[in-house]
């Protein structure tokens, strides 16, 4: 034995052989009886279904139309594809049942506003290409923003995660939290905009 061993108590044991484990099998009656959430269909993306495509360049001219302080564009693609004006309107409708129906709520650090914001993206980006789009990545994304004005539900105060959507009737913004939905040029924190990220 080691003295490290001797000083601090420790005895050597003899190696332990783990007993296999035996095949592990789903108790199916007891699973069928637990509560099931039945999610709403989202909806329906057909390829090609989104207008022309644009690129960082074309999204940044819409904004400067919009509001004098243009947010810090972060992005991995290059061509990006504008979702029916109708689609996203439906998709938005669709997230807040999704959220309904998930018991998504508001909590802080566990699941805020950005993580509000990422997850609308991120099902839209998937919906889109389960539905073969092939054109480009969709052009939705999330921003951050200084909220000096409370909008669709959202108190006033500090930093805030929003949604921006190129659809094809123009630049949008989407709080994911209530699934309220305007044009950027009457979101009341559009000059507050400091980072989108597509």
């Amino acid at each position: 034995m080691g003295v490290l061993s001797v000083l601090l108590g420790f005895t050597a044991a003899a190696p332990v052989v783990a007993e296999p484990v035996e095949r592990v099998v789903p108790d199916l009656a007891a699973l069928s009886r637990l509560p099931v959430t039945v999610l709403p269909r989202p909806p329906a993306w057909t390829a090609g279904s989104g207008k022309p495509t644009c690129t960082v360049d074309d999204i940044v001219a819409e904004l400067r139309a919009i509001t004098p302080k243009t947010p810090k564009i972060i992005h991995q693609a290059s061509i990006f594809v504008r979702p029916d004006h109708e689609w996203m309107v439906a998709y938005v409708r669709w997230f807040r049942k999704f959220g309904t129906s998930l018991n998504l709520h508001f909590e802080d650090e566990l699941f805020d506003c950005d993580k509000f914001a990422r997850c609308f993206v991120a099902y839209a980006g998937l919906i889109a290409q389960r539905g073969g789009e092939s054109g480009g990545s969709l052009c939705v994304g999330w921003a951050v923003v200084d909220n000096q004005r409370s909008f669709g539900g959202i108190e006033a105060g500090g930093g805030h995660a929003v949604v921006i959507a190129d659809t094809s009737q123009g630049l949008f913004v989407v709080e994911p939290q209530t699934a309220t939905m305007t044009p950027l040029g009457d979101y009341p924190n559009r000059d507050g905009l400091a980072e989108l990220n597509l």
